[in-house]
This record gives C-alpha cells, structure tokens and sequence, in this order.
C-alpha cells in the first residue's frame, strides 16, 4: 500500500470515529444525565460541550474528535468519553482500535460485588433508615429499601455504573 494509500486509511478511521461518536451522543436521553429535556427545534441527546463538560474534556478536543481531525487522543480522554456516552465493552473497544489502541484487559463482567447475605440482612435490619455497603472498588454493592425509595435508580442501574465515587462526581446534584 502506497503512502497515501496509509494516510487515507488513517482518515477514514478518524471520520469513522467521529461519525461513530457523534451517533452515540445523538441517541442519548438527557434526563438521564440531570438535563432538561431538548427543547422545540433542537436534536435529542446531548450536545457536544456537554459531553466534553462530563466527561472532562475540553470542548474543542471532544469537536476535533467528531470532526474526524488528525489528532491523537489519549486512552485517558477516550475512556471518558466512552463512559459519558455509556458505550458497551464491545464499542468501547471498537473506539480504541480506530485511533489504534489495543483493547482493554478482559474484566470480571460484574466489577461491583453484591454484598453477603449477613450485610444485607444487616442493611434491611435498618429498616426506614437508608443505607448501603460498599466494595473495595467503591461499587455499592448493597442497600435497603430505605436507600432505594432515596435513590430509585440504583437498583436499575447496571452493577458496574453504581460506583458511588463515580456517581457522587457526575451527578452532584443528586448526591452531592
């Protein structure tokens, strides 16, 4: 393959990746993130600076990143990105592999571990007070029904997103 042959096989994964990212933000729902809901005349999902805002990057990297631009993002910034848009394993991956990183290390498929049954019978022991336990990871592992009427997503909420340091820094409002 020619030299340009490689240069454009190199544009071609950053125009796929922003196409992809750009397709991930478009299909998110912004109540779930604490947002207002689009108003008339705007696009559903989030914006741009919003993305970049949760996820800590700055708003013209994140554009130069769906604009397809020849820059080299870090892993640091496209696993941000990756959780902001709350993207499975598999595109996560997928994003990676088109700036040429290898994907991540095979994890357990439930980082968070679910708290022993003493603990539990522990926590519902608390009755109307809410509680929860905690893993070693920050993971809430456990909690009673008084800390599920206070918090009514956490037991929707996929185990590995119930990181409570995670959740405390991305949704202030609520937890903070």
């Amino acid at each position: 393959m020619s030299e340009d042959g490689a240069r454009d096989d190199g544009r071609q994964q950053r125009q796929e990746l922003g196409s992809f990212l750009r397709r991930q933000r478009e299909r998110l729902d912004r109540t779930a993130y604490g947002l207002p809901p689009a108003g008339r005349g705007r696009a559903v999902g989030l914006r741009r600076e919003e993305v970049s805002y949760l996820s800590g990057v700055s708003v013209t990297w994140y554009t130069w990143l769906e604009q397809g631009r020849d820059i080299n993002p870090s892993r640091q910034v496209l696993d941000a990105v990756a959780t902001t848009l709350r993207l499975t394993d598999a595109e996560h991956d997928y994003v990676l592999s088109l700036v040429g990183l290898a994907p991540r290390p095979a994890t357990r498929a439930d980082a968070v571990d679910i708290a022993p049954a003493q603990v539990q019978r522990f926590l519902d022991a608390l009755d109307e007070h809410p509680a929860y336990a905690l893993a070693p990871d920050w993971g809430i592992a456990g909690w009673n029904k008084a800390y599920e009427r206070l918090y009514p997503g956490v037991a929707t909420t996929a185990g590995e997103n119930r990181n409570l340091l995670w959740l405390v820094f991305m949704f202030r409002r609520r937890f903070g």
